[in-house]
């Protein structure tokens, strides 16, 4: 069976996933409720499981069915919830853009998953990662959230006397730590967003 990604630009992409916030969080509720909106919204169940992560060398993923994501117990249970919110935006991210793709596949266990995807050519299963990469990124982190967020902490420095680009690298590394807290994700995930979204520039950080 012969499996290829679906053109899906990062325009698109972002098109999808501000349709997806205007359906699923139309509040702008920070953090994004990820969670509920896997279960209520979608009806997809969370399964923890034990030594998913040493034994498969993933996170998480989602059954074929689009019925169940399951999440290595360590990153279940972990106190910092970034890792476990990125994973289930990741995995929901598949269900949006992919389900023609993860219906085909058909498989019904951890092995038959592991198989099924290692059947993917290569190219076609980076982009299918890359997609959903920057559909989890962009519903955890709407562009617009993250500009007037990013404009506060900037107004925050200046009134206390900090140009950001002058007292770079500490002040932006301050200030994607704040920008994490408050989108509930990894400082790597605000950088990335600020970046592509020319917050600043990537060539100076």
């Amino acid at each position: 069976m012969a499996i290829s990604a679906p053109y899906l630009p990062y325009q698109k992409i972002a098109e999808l996933a501000a349709a997806f916030i205007a359906n699923h969080n139309p509040e702008n509720v920070l953090p994004l409720p990820i969670e509920e909106i896997v279960e209520f919204n979608f009806g997809i169940d969370i399964i923890a499981m034990p030594g998913f992560h040493v034994n498969y060398e993933v996170d998480a993923f989602i059954s074929s069915d689009l019925s169940e994501i399951r999440v290595d117990q360590s990153v279940y249970d972990a106190k910092n919830k970034n890792r476990y919110r990125f994973s289930l935006a990741h995995e929901l991210a598949h269900a949006v853009l992919h389900q023609d793709i993860f219906k085909q596949l058909k498989y019904s266990s951890v092995a038959a998953w592991k198989a099924s995807r290692d059947a993917i050519p290569e190219k076609a299963y980076s982009w299918l990662e890359w997609q959903a990469n920057c559909f989890a990124g962009l519903i955890l982190v709407p562009p617009l959230a993250l500009a007037s967020k990013f404009e506060l902490a900037v107004a925050h420095a200046e009134s206390v006397g900090i140009d950001i680009y002058d007292a770079r690298p500490e002040a932006w590394d301050n200030i994607e730590r704040w920008l994490g807290a408050e989108f509930g994700v990894s400082t790597a995930v605000i950088s990335r967003r600020a970046v592509k979204d020319g917050l600043w520039e990537a060539g100076e950080m």
